[in-house]
């Protein structure tokens, strides 16, 4: 029976079939969040990335089947997109995955604030660092400080392009001079969205390796 829908953490651990052309392996679903999920293998894997893959999951509802690609691997893992269509049939997630991201910037262009009539157009972009970011929004610290209150609106350069967004929440850091600043995007095209959505998933790639690499630390 191939089912409609189904509970995130029942995908945990399942039994899983992947298709290739030249093979068919076995193994289980180790890890899922937000747009992709792993699959750990008892044996080394040697797919090419983005390379389309049948895959069947025994869920203990029924039978899940998709095709997909996976876009990192790691020895015996494989982490791959997990089908937009499919994370529809997915109930009790978490809506909004926040990925801490490292050496990534983004630049306030202007500020629009309730004590302004129209927006300040800055003479210099003012870098700040990101700590993390999800499809909604970036939380980034700045450290030249600006006179910004809840709610205030900001154009921001990110990514090769420019989001307007909504203040929603500013923190004093640890570090005396710094503040940390949540931003929630604003009418979001579809290209900015993609945008988006490739540096989250190339983020979780690199932080499950480094999640992986710690675990295996651990055990030595």
């Amino acid at each position: 029976m191939n089912i409609y829908k189904i509970t995130e953490s029942s995908l945990i651990n399942c039994i899983v079939i992947i298709h290739t052309n030249q093979q068919t392996m076995g193994g289980n679903i180790s890890y899922i969040e937000g747009d992709v999920f792993e699959i750990c293998f008892s044996n080394l894997v040697k797919i090419e990335l983005r390379q389309e893959i049948g895959v069947t999951i025994y869920s203990p509802d029924g039978l899940v089947v998709f095709e997909t690609y996976p876009v990192a691997s790691y020895e015996n893992r494989l982490l791959c997109i997990l089908p937009s269509d499919f994370q529809q049939r997915i109930i009790n997630r978490r809506k909004d995955v926040r990925v801490p991201v490292t050496d990534v910037q983004c630049s306030i262009l202007n500020m629009k604030t309730s004590r302004l009539e129209k927006a300040l157009i800055l003479d210099q972009s003012i870098p700040c660092g990101i700590q993390n970011v999800s499809m909604n929004g970036i939380l980034f610290t700045l450290k030249s400080p600006l006179p910004l209150l809840v709610n205030d609106r900001l154009s921001i350069s990110f990514l090769d392009h420019t989001f307007d967004s909504t203040i929603k929440h500013i923190k004093k850091s640890d570090q005396a001079s710094d503040v940390q600043i949540g931003v929630e995007f604003q009418n979001l095209k579809e290209h900015q969205k993609q945008a988006i959505r490739s540096l989250i998933v190339n983020q979780q790639a690199a932080n499950r390796l480094q999640q992986i690499e710690d675990e295996l630390v651990e055990q030595v």
